[in-house]
């Protein structure tokens, strides 16, 4: 007879298997209700990237919805996504109701001619609906402040504010705005007369008053020209001696006729070598004629003077953190949070760069900078917001309290003649972009990477790497009692170190306790294991997965600064340990200088200097700052002195990362991170990246190959406008290759990754 026991097993199983069969796939409209009810806890939640992915669910299952393309078309517009909200508008069936948001898209992607013309549509062609009519005044008002037509905005406000509530928001910002196009007439019809009271004596003092100078070839030049000879002439004092026109050359009038060119006796030689020296490019990119012989490179040192620094780019390791947890193969991260300690140790960081390349009086000052009131023009801030995310943002945030600090001098001019300045002393709020792993590889290029975990996996089972293991088995066996249960592997190395370093920092008792030399022998052994993992024998290697995906963002950096028309002179990217690991070993910096594998200290800084040198050549001075050292200077690609700007950006090229699409070949993803580039594509029925390359082979060889071959290349652009936020620049487009398909490492043979990306 069965024990009671056994029959209270039986009917849970049953009742188990009963539930599970009894549950039913869920119709179309029930799913919808059910996105629709999570869409509307995210758009009140502020989770407006999560809602963009609900209302896309919601289309798969209806793309004819209304409400949802509707709300996808707000999101979008809410999160800054222009481009790809004026495609969403041109998919309604009928675009023409949606003129309002086309013409608020094209404003915001600084279409002004394009947006006016819509909204002169709108204002002649509107109904009776008040709250839409308001809209379109308003984004009139906007248009015609940013052109500079501040009487017709000031009209526009004054009207929207007579119409609106004194107690409400919009009421404050409306007064906000016209009181900004009120200082403007104010200054245009009678201010310009007291802009120089404002000034210190001592400047206006010595300032010379002169006639502006006009275009050349101009009308009025002529005449201003002709005013001041007449002038001249007639002010002449009558003693002064005459000319003898017997002197002067036929056709010369003296006093009109302009001075012949000081530089007609050039001879013939010297005005042709001048021309020739005139038209030649200062800086050209890719020239490889004064570094390049046969197909090797020289270690080619500049030793002309150098002139000053166009600027720099700054990549900072995060201050000290609480201690987390990080997957020994995957490497993802878990929440750790940044302590006061790191925030000290960034904002001293900060101060630190000031001094360097803010100061005037330091001679390493970038030319041209603002140095007490930051010009956001002149500075890009970023930070990677993936795994240690808190932390890293958190650290750019304070690094920059020191880099710009709160100033008197951030103030205001009321027009009562009161002067207002910024909260907390004259705080400087300076804008960060913070990079999302799910949008961009740029700054965490090593996570959701199959073929960087698979080469993981292969060290961790290498017998070199069991070796090693065996050598630090006695330490790991004595540290034991003191990592409450963290695994003593040497795989889990680098959560074993982390776990000893943050409570020998911030537990009393735990330092008092931990044996000496404990944690420097954790050190060592953590610094083996991470230089082991982010490193690679080939710069293209997959190991040097977190240096190349870093790469293009610092070429884009380094071209802004050195292009005179762009304003940009500091770039700062606020990132993990990994892409320093992987740098060093790409540009074998770490070959000269073993110190630079392993894991760096808290708050430290790599520095691509770009300076001019007399001659106007372009070249990049490497430093690196341990921690609370001084800035070092570290040598790169054999180099012993200064490296050619072009010569660094062509062999950054070599190795670098470009896009997602590299990314996805190079790592052999096919889901996660914009790789699923068919996925959604039920026509054409691909599945994988492998079929969609296929069917796309198979195409062109048909008679409606272009019709199909297009419709191919629509779906992959629709999913490329997923964008960096706020990118500054896009990255270059390559060709479409195939992916890979077997388990190599690399993505490129080595004696063929001359330029292939």
């Amino acid at each position: 007879m069965p024990s009671i026991n056994n029959l209270s097993s039986s009917r849970k199983k049953t009742a188990k298997n009963t539930k599970k069969a009894e549950k039913k796939e869920l119709s179309g409209e029930e799913r919808i209700r059910r996105f629709f009810r999570t869409l509307h806890a995210q758009i009140d939640g502020a989770h407006f990237h999560n809602a963009l992915k609900t209302c896309d669910k919601i289309l798969r299952v209806n793309p004819k919805d209304l409400d949802a393309l509707q709300a996808k078309l707000f999101l979008l517009l809410q999160t800054e996504q222009y481009d790809p909200a004026l495609t969403l508008i041109d998919s309604f069936e009928d675009p023409a109701a949606r003129r309002f948001e086309r013409a608020y898209a094209l404003y915001r992607l600084q279409r002004e001619a394009d947006a006016a013309g819509l909204l002169s549509e709108l204002r002649s062609s509107q109904g009776t609906n008040d709250l839409y009519d308001r809209g379109v005044i308003h984004l009139e008002a906007q248009l015609a402040y940013r052109q500079g037509a501040y009487q017709e905005a000031f009209d526009y406000y004054t009207q929207l504010l007579d119409s609106s509530s004194a107690d409400s928001e919009e009421h404050a910002d409306l007064e906000t705005n016209l009181n900004a196009a009120q200082a403007h007439l104010d200054f245009l019809n009678s201010g310009y007369l007291r802009s120089l009271d404002s000034l210190p004596s001592t400047l206006t003092n010595n300032l010379e008053t002169v006639a502006p100078l006009a275009p050349a070839g101009s009308n009025v030049h002529s005449v201003t020209a002709s005013n001041m000879v007449s002038t001249t002439i007639s002010s002449v004092d009558p003693s002064e001696k005459k000319v003898r026109m017997k002197r002067v050359p036929k056709g010369v009038v003296p006093g009109v006729t302009p001075p012949p060119d000081p530089e007609r006796w050039i001879k013939k030689m010297e005005e042709r070598t001048r021309k020739k020296s005139e038209s030649m490019p200062v800086t050209p990119i890719y020239s490889l004629q004064t570094w390049h012989k046969k197909g090797s490179f020289d270690s080619f040192v500049s030793t002309h003077k150098m002139a000053g620094i166009l600027g720099v780019v700054i990549l900072a390791l995060y201050g000290d953190r609480r201690s987390y947890y990080q997957d020994p193969v995957t490497y993802h991260q878990g929440y750790t949070k940044l302590t006061p300690l790191g925030q000290m140790q960034e904002v001293q960081l900060g101060s630190y760069l000031r001094s360097e390349y803010l100061n005037p009086r330091s001679p390493n000052s970038i030319r041209g900078i603002v140095p007490d009131i930051v010009d956001n023009r002149q500075l890009l801030v970023r930070a990677d917001n993936g795994g240690e995310g808190g932390a890293i943002v958190d650290s750019a945030v304070a690094l920059l309290q020191g880099l710009y600090p709160p100033t008197p001098n951030s103030r205001v001019q009321l027009a009562n003649g009161s002067n207002v300045i910024g909260p907390m002393g004259g705080y400087q709020y300076i804008p960060v972009e913070s990079v999302e792993p799910g949008q961009s590889i740029q700054l965490e290029g090593w996570t959701a990477c199959p073929n960087f975990e698979k080469r993981v996996k292969d060290l961790y089972g290498s017998p070199a790497f069991r070796s090693k293991a065996n050598e630090a088995t006695p330490f790991l066996n004595a540290v034991r009692p003191y990592l409450w249960g963290i695994p003593n592997t040497l795989e889990n190395m680098w959560n074993v170190y982390d776990y000893i370093f943050t409570n020998y920092v911030h537990n009393e008792t735990y330092a008092f306790r931990l044996p000496p030399t404990f944690l420097q022998q954790a050190q060592a052994w953590v610094d083996y294991h991470e230089s082991l993992i982010f490193s690679d024998t080939n710069p293209t290697g997959i190991g040097n997965i977190a240096g190349r995906t870093i790469l293009p963002s610092i070429i884009t950096s380094l071209e802004r600064i050195s292009n005179k028309a762009d304003p940009l002179s500091l770039v700062i990217q606020e990132i993990s340990y990994k892409p320093l690991i992987s740098l060093f070993n790409i540009t074998h910096a770490s070959d000269s200088n073993p110190n630079l594998k392993g894991l760096p200290l808290y708050a430290s800084a790599l520095a691509l200097e770009i300076r001019n040198d007399e001659e106007g050549e372009t070249w990049i001075r490497t430093k690196f700052k341990n921690g609370t050292g001084d800035f070092e200077t570290v040598h790169m690609y054999g180099h012993n002195g200064d490296i050619a700007l072009n010569e660094l950006i062509y062999r950054f090229d070599l190795t670098a990362i470009k896009n997602n699409q590299h990314w996805c070949r190079v790592c052999g993803q096919r889901n996660e991170r914009g790789c699923n580039l068919c996925s959604a594509d039920d026509t054409l029925d691909f599945s994988t990246l492998e079929s969609c390359a296929n069917k796309i082979k198979e195409f062109s060889v048909s008679p409606s190959a272009s019709i199909i071959a297009a419709a191919a290349f629509v779906v992959l652009a629709l999913f490329g406008t997923a964008k960096i936020i706020r990118a500054r620049r896009a990255s270059p487009r390559v060709p479409y290759d195939s992916p890979i398909l077997n388990t190599q490492y690399q993505d490129e043979d080595p004696k063929a990754a001359n330029g292939r990306y």
